[in-house]
């Protein structure tokens, strides 16, 4: 029963829910007294069923305070989506919700400010507006200012302070995190000119709070000046404007403008401020370095999917070419005073008639398979792939199993296996290319198939991989033109 209450939840069907309800009253209290992953109502409100969840609140309306498997709240989830209507729908029914916290620590204006749901997070303020002033759970004791300059969300952070200029809350607008950072320092270390414009236009910021370390928001502008960045000039002449200075009274900065060069003089007893700036400015070089080391590991992994679907794809096709060889196999057994010659039943006709062409068969395909499986072992074992040499010599295998399965092709089919080997090469190539260009590969192999007579639905498999193909993932893209020239592979060729 609870499970076809999830189905009706997902269609959003109110006819089906009052069907259950009147086979089982209790359906709705089940929810609240046992465990389940999520409510009816979750799923409603992540699906934006409105007449639905209406339906739901008005029968039971504590499902508004109950918690999924994440500790979320229907409210959280109507948040992220930015559904106004159901947020408004939620907050009738609890308003009280606006205050509770998922597992992460988050409420749902937090929630709603990290997806930039502005629209629905102006209900919530409107309706609980000190919700926005609870930091989050865990030990940076981050605000919603926070998350907004972290998450970049300038048209949140202008609503809420806003509503919090209009309660005169000076002391929650320069609150510090963990590490004694304001909105303005962090607005600074991530170079938000258009952030920091805005905050020092506002009469109650402290634009000489010092964090954790004794530095201002200007101290961190010349730690980022060492890394020479034209939008540094143009924050610290807004900071500068603003009345902002140095953690030391005795430490001036003057900005020049052709050469863009900072320069800080030191007038005496900065030593150890000089010492702290160069070990931050040590731990953001190594943030840096950790940054550009993940993004490349994750090229790396993505790349290593690619192979690894490519040779298994491969390695399947190569495997099933020698059990329907071209010609297939005899179905009887003649001796040589027949016009065929002597062959036994079961034998390659190929192998008779023309043993040359099916050795060569056959050793192209037993290449294709034997080098598509060890690439596809080797990384099912957990080869790492610590450089991009590891990736390109199996890349170069790959390409050397394509090669053989092309030369099969080419000696079974003749023109029609170089054709294929032909536009399977363009296909992988034109892979990083324009979406257009993959379009246009997609369309002719359309063209071909229809010409060649094949059936209406191959036709719209290719359409619908040409419309997946559009998908910006590295990983999808070479899938995408795998499975196109396996599909060619399975349905052109007679021993497919």
């Amino acid at each position: 029963m609870e499970r076809e209450l999830c189905e009706a939840a997902m269609e959003g069907s109110v006819t089906f829910l009052l069907n259950l309800l009147g086979r089982d009253p209790l359906i709705l209290d089940r929810y609240i007294t046992a465990y389940f992953a999520e409510t009816p109502l979750h799923i409603a409100a992540m699906l934006g069923h409105l007449e639905f969840a209406t339906e739901l609140l008005k029968r039971k309306p504590e499902l508004a305070c109950e918690l999924n498997l994440r500790k979320s709240t229907p409210l959280h989830l109507a948040s992220a989506k930015g559904d106004v209507e159901m947020v408004k729908l939620l907050l009738c029914a609890n308003p009280q919700m606006c205050y509770a916290r998922d597992g992460c620590g988050w409420n749902p204006l937090h929630v709603a400010v990290m997806k930039g749901q502005v629209d629905t997070l102006r209900e919530l303020v409107r309706v609980r507006s000190e919700a926005a002033c609870v930091p989050i759970d865990g030990a940076n004791r981050e605000t919603i200012l926070h998350v907004c300059v972290k998450h970049n969300q300038l048209e949140a952070l202008k609503l809420l302070l806003a509503e919090i200029l209009v309660c005169n809350n000076t002391e929650f607008i320069n609150s510090k995190d963990g590490d004694g950072n304001t909105i303005l320092h962090l607005a600074v270390l991530d170079r938000q000119f258009q952030t920091i414009d805005f905050l020092t236009k506002i009469a109650g910021i402290d634009v000489n709070a010092k964090n954790i370390f004794g530095l201002t928001a200007l101290d961190l502008l010349e730690i980022r000046l060492k890394e020479a960045s034209g939008d540094c000039l143009n924050i610290g002449r807004l900071l500068q404007q603003a009345g902002a200075m140095n953690s030391r009274s005795n430490v001036s900065s003057e900005t020049t403008g052709a050469a863009a060069n900072v320069t800080t003089t030191i007038v005496g007893g900065s030593t150890q401020r000089e010492i702290l700036k160069e070990i931050l400015l040590e731990f953001l070089s190594k943030q840096e370095e950790w940054h550009k080391q993940n993004e490349r590991n994750g090229r790396l992994e993505s790349h290593r999917n690619a192979i690894m679907i490519a040779a298994s794809v491969f390695a399947a096709a190569a495997f099933q070419a020698p059990a329907n060889p071209p010609g297939g196999f005899w179905q009887d057994t003649v001796s040589s005073s027949a016009p065929n010659g002597p062959h036994d039943a079961g034998a390659p006709i190929l192998s008779d008639l023309n043993p040359g062409r099916y050795m060569l068969f056959s050793f192209a395909n037993l290449t294709a398979f034997f080098i598509s499986s060890c690439v596809f072992l080797l990384l099912l074992s957990g080869l790492p792939l610590k450089n991009e040499v590891c990736t390109g010599i199996l890349m170069m295998a790959v390409w050397i199993a394509i090669a053989a399965v092309g030369l099969s092709f080419i000696v079974s089919t003749s023109f029609f296996g170089f054709y294929f080997i032909l536009m399977i090469y363009i296909s992988i190539f034109v892979s990083k290319n324009a979406p257009s260009i993959r379009t246009v590969i997609v369309a002719l192999a359309q063209d071909f198939i229809f010409a060649a007579g094949f059936q209406t639905k191959i036709i719209q498999e290719m359409k619908y991989i040409s419309l997946y193909s559009t998908n910006k993932s590295e990983e999808r893209r070479h899938l995408c033109y795998v499975l196109t020239c396996y599909m060619l592979y399975q349905k052109l060729f007679p021993f497919a």
